[in-house]
Formats: C-alpha cells, sequence, structure tokens
C-alpha cells in the first residue's frame, strides 16, 4: 500500500457540502442495510471523482454476493459486498438492477455494469475515531456497520448510548 502523507484534517468536514454524498434511499423491510452501506459509499466516491449524480444497484448485493458470506435480506457485511463488486467486475444501475427489498435469484446482467470496482475494501480499525476521521477527510465517505442492539429502534437523535 501507499503511505500517503497525512494531511492536517479541518475542525470539521461535511461531504454533503462537497457534492459527495448521494440521495436517502429507503430499505424497506429487507435487512440490506449493509449494502445501501456499501452502494452509497461507492455512489459518494463516485459523484467526488467524476461529478454528476450515481444511482447503482442496491440489489446486486443483496441477490448476488451470498458466496461472499452475505445473506440477501437477513444481514451481511459492506466489507464483503466490496469484495463481490470488486470480483464481480462491477456494479450495475438501478435502474438496470432495480431494489425490491426481497431476496431474489441473482440475474444481473454483467453488460450492465455502469462502475467498474478495481479495488476491494479497507477496513479502519474498530474504534479509532481518528483513523476514521483520517479516512473520511483524505479519500472520501466511508461505509460503516454497526451491530444493532435491542433499544436501538427508539432512537431519535444525538449520541447513541446503550
Amino acid at each position: 500500500s501507499v503511505n500517503k502523507p497525512k494531511l492536517n484534517e479541518p475542525a470539521s468536514w461535511d461531504w454533503r457540502d462537497h457534492s459527495g454524498v448521494s440521495p436517502v434511499k429507503t430499505q424497506g423491510s429487507c435487512g440490506s442495510c449493509w449494502t445501501f452501506s456499501t452502494v452509497g459509499a461507492l455512489e459518494a466516491h463516485s459523484m467526488i471523482k467524476y461529478g454528476g449524480k450515481f444511482t447503482l444497484s442496491l440489489r446486486a448485493a443483496v441477490d448476488c454476493a451470498g458466496a461472499y458470506d452475505n445473506h440477501g435480506c437477513k444481514g451481511g457485511l459492506p466489507s464483503h459486498a466490496f469484495e463481490y463488486i470488486k470480483d464481480a467486475g462491477g456494479i450495475s444501475t438501478e435502474a438496470a438492477y432495480p431494489y425490491f427489498a426481497t431476496d431474489n435469484n441473482c440475474t444481473v446482467d454483467p453488460k450492465t455494469f455502469d462502475l467498474r470496482v478495481w479495488g476491494g475494501s479497507v477496513n479502519i480499525t474498530e474504534g479509532d475515531e481518528v483513523e476514521l476521521k483520517q479516512a473520511v477527510f483524505q479519500h472520501g465517505p466511508v461505509s460503516i456497520a454497526f451491530q444493532v442492539v435491542d433499544g436501538f429502534r427508539d432512537y431519535k437523535d444525538g449520541i447513541y448510548t446503550s
């Protein structure tokens, strides 16, 4: 890996102010937050790199990433979804392979891939807020996963504490 020089991060940074966040989407009653996180990060990085809006397929990972220890609407991990997308050779647009909030057989056509992904994922040390801050500022929006615990569904705003 290439060691990039550490940049002095500003006190705050919001990628929404720099055309780096895609629109919010609805996951429905499907435990597919892992693919929303993955695809949201890919859309954000595409917007930053190429400009414009990117709406990529949420369904592709839900339907097709089972061999990567993902379980469709029953959960998965963004890092595994990134590996699937890299190995598949890319990802389709939402229009070419739309999301249904249900488990389906994989029927994605690689000819519809709109974005090629050459690298996989890079993990940030769990709980390392400094590393997370550096990654967000130096590289762009990140995909986050966390275990939903009892009581989280009642969360409204502020800092969540269990």
